[in-house]
């Protein structure tokens, strides 16, 4: 038997291993008719070399080898003593390796994308928290964009900002870039799972970054942008066009109302649907 790239398919019937398949110039089982035959002429020794991946060798020899027949159903009769340097058959592999043939692979440079890579041979893989950096398997502080403010490794072409809103990193395929990060005056620090964020407060609009008052319905009323409690609010605020404007009285829901404010006075006059 042979057996070292799996482009044979092993899975057969019984006759198939019976009468042998493959070729022996590659990949083959000889047969377990012939294997009998043979084994029961005299006495045989068994030689079993194995070659793994990562070029590492191990074999194992059995003083005597042996197998029945198909009335016992090619039974394995005999093995004898074995001598080698397999030893309890591990492999060995590169450091943070394991040996195995399924594994979901991560990388550092797209370590939240899981690559399916299950082959038919066994092979020295990346186990689960480790991730590839080329061909070497390392830890998450090993990459070269991990973030330790953030705990984990940030994707190439991804930013990280921290949980004060006072950083942000980008990771450029060799490391990380910093700069400094400020919300607006008018905007707060938010944080979550993913990190710090700027949000605009109550009535102002934008990303965070930068916070203007929003104009419908509301007005700047010193550093606040806030609602009107009357029509007399605009006015004192300078705001002195007539107009529609959203009040909250403090004793009320909010409403809006039409504000004529001619000649510096103001009136509240019904509460229209515009």
């Amino acid at each position: 038997m042979r057996r070292f790239d799996g482009s044979l398919v092993f899975s057969r019937k019984w006759n198939e291993y019976k009468n042998g398949f493959g070729y022996l110039s590659s990949e083959f089982w000889l047969g377990n008719e012939k294997l009998a035959f043979l084994t029961n002429q005299k006495k045989y020794e068994l030689r079993i070399d194995v070659i793994f991946s990562n070029g590492s060798r191990a074999f194992a020899k059995h003083s005597y080898f042996r197998i029945g027949d198909e009335w016992s159903n090619y039974a394995l009769a005999s093995t004898g003593n074995a001598t080698g340097n397999t030893g309890p058959w591990t492999p060995t592999c590169p450091t943070n390796m394991i040996h195995g043939n399924c594994t979901c692979e991560r990388t550092c440079e797209a370590p939240t994308i899981c690559q399916n890579n299950c082959q038919k041979i066994s092979r020295c893989i990346c186990p689960y928290g480790f991730f590839l950096n080329g061909n070497d398997c390392v830890t998450p502080e090993e990459c070269q964009c991990y973030s330790s403010s953030a705990g984990k490794v940030i994707p190439v072409g991804q930013s990280f900002i921290n949980n004060q809103c006072s950083e942000v990193c980008t990771c450029n395929g060799n490391g990380l870039t910093c700069n400094d990060y400020n919300c607006d005056t008018n905007a707060r620090c938010i944080t979550d799972s993913e990190g710090g964020r700027c949000a605009c407060n109550g009535g102002f609009l934008g990303d965070g970054l930068d916070c203007e008052c929003n104009t419908e319905g509301y007005l700047v009323d010193g550093s606040r942008c806030r609602r009107p409690r009357d029509c007399e609010v605009p006015s004192v605020a300078g705001y002195s066009g007539s107009g529609r404007y959203y009040i909250l009285p403090s004793t009320w829901r909010a409403f809006w109302v039409y504000c004529n404010m001619s000649e510096g006075h103001w009136t509240v006059g019904s509460c229209y649907n515009f």
